[in-house]
């Protein structure tokens, strides 16, 4: 009895270690020829039982990208929002990049 219930609990803890990943949108502005800068950013929240209070980690990813830009002009940018579902929680991703142009 007491080997099913570790059996039990080790499904339980395998199952929240490993996730499964859905793209759910991208985008794509138009790509310089000059692709000598690239710059990179991301955010994440977790969201536990579907249960969503603020979206306000999208906002980070992108003033983190203008951050990295300044006094330059942001081309090709390829922004991603995935998640990544475990058991009781999903991780919420937005990465965006793009590059910089300094004239």
């Amino acid at each position: 009895m007491k080997s099913v219930w570790q059996l039990i609990l080790l499904s339980i803890i395998g199952m929240n270690l490993f996730g499964c990943m859905s793209l759910a949108s991208l985008s794509l502005t138009q790509v310089p020829a000059d692709r000598n800068n690239l710059v990179v950013s991301q955010a994440h929240d977790w969201v536990f039982m579907g249960i969503v209070t603020q979206n306000d980690f999208a906002d980070q990813a992108v003033n983190d990208l203008q951050k990295q830009c300044r006094n330059g002009k942001l081309t090709g940018i390829l922004t991603k929002y995935q998640m990544t579902f475990y058991l009781l929680a999903v991780k919420r991703e937005v990465v965006a990049s793009g590059y910089c142009q300094r004239s």
